[in-house]
């Protein structure tokens, strides 16, 4: 089976909501380093950890981990115009 890549939004959604990454990490139960991974795509967190995570944002897993990379660009660039003028992106 092909591995696949998996986007996700985390980042944008956690500056989205002005959280900084330790309180993040903290309300999770993960490390920093763990949770800039997961930002960076560096590492694809388990079913468990994106159901956390989405909830956490109140969003469906699928709003916030993507398996297209187009899909993944397009709603990146939608949060970074919302945060064009801000100095958190």
């Amino acid at each position: 089976m092909k591995t696949r890549n998996i986007y996700c939004l985390v980042k944008s959604e956690r500056l989205k909501l002005n959280i900084n990454r330790k309180q993040m990490a903290e309300d999770i139960g993960i490390s920093t380093q763990h949770l800039s991974n997961i930002e960076s795509n560096k590492h694809v967190c388990g079913v468990d950890l994106a159901i956390i995570i989405a909830r956490y944002f109140k969003k469906k897993v699928e709003d916030i981990f993507f398996l297209s990379q187009d899909e993944f660009l397009e709603r990146e660039k939608a949060i970074r115009d919302i945060l064009k003028n801000s100095d958190l992106y």
